[in-house]
């Protein structure tokens, strides 16, 4: 199973996604189309996404993955 860990920030996400091997990835996404695809681009089937809603600054992050 892959987690990723999300600190939503203003328009920009800083994310680290900790594969079933242990390994870890970081990586950072804007709150926009393209930014949302490079998130996409590390979810896989199983993958628990982890992050604290902040209210204006997550709801695109939110919207998004519903």
């Amino acid at each position: 199973m892959n987690i990723i860990g999300i600190d939503v920030s203003q328009g920009e996400s800083h994310a680290t996604l900790i594969t079933k091997e242990a390994e870890e990835i970081a990586f950072k996404f804007k709150h926009n189309k393209s930014g949302f695809q490079i998130l996409n681009s590390y979810i896989k089937p199983g993958t628990i996404i982890i992050f604290e809603t902040t209210g204006v600054y997550s709801a695109q992050l939110t919207t998004y993955l519903k």
